[in-house]
């Protein structure tokens, strides 16, 4: 039951014990995760009783320049526990027709990196040993001398 059908109906079976009631129903507990390239990933409440993927990502400061914008995976849990993974791109106006477009509670988006932002991730942990040993070795040998 939608929020607006839960309030229509209690506003009905209220007006048999009170003149003109009102009523609010708003939605504690709808979450939805963002992860991976946004600007600021975490867990996200949201008041409204539906949000869509761009809105999401809108909480979330948007996309780095580092997203794969052609690669996100929407984690959504069905009835039974079962967990479906989803393929989304951004870049197709396909998304916006898609059943998966407005988010569940629970949902989680995981905006993975480019190619390129994974090697050049790789290189800094090859190189930073060697870095880091050049200058130890180099204080080393400047310590000795100034002995």
């Amino acid at each position: 039951m939608s929020t607006t059908v839960a309030k229509d109906t209690l506003t009905r079976r209220l007006e048999k014990y009170l003149q003109y009631p009102s009523v609010r129903i708003y939605i504690e507990n709808f979450r939805v995760t963002i992860l991976g390239e946004v600007f600021r990933p975490g867990v996200y409440s949201v008041t409204n009783e539906r949000i869509t993927i761009p809105e999401a990502m809108g909480l979330a400061g948007d996309l780095t320049i580092y997203a794969n914008r052609q690669n996100i995976t929407l984690i959504r849990e069905e009835k039974g526990g079962e967990k479906k993974y989803i393929n989304i791109d951004m870049t197709s106006r396909e998304m916006f027709n898609a059943p998966y477009y407005n988010l569940r509670s629970g949902d989680i988006l995981y905006v993975s990196p480019v190619k390129g932002k994974v090697a050049q991730s790789d290189n800094f942990y090859r190189v930073l040993p060697i870095v880091l040993s050049s200058l130890t070795l180099i204080a080393v040998l400047v310590i000795r001398i100034i002995e």
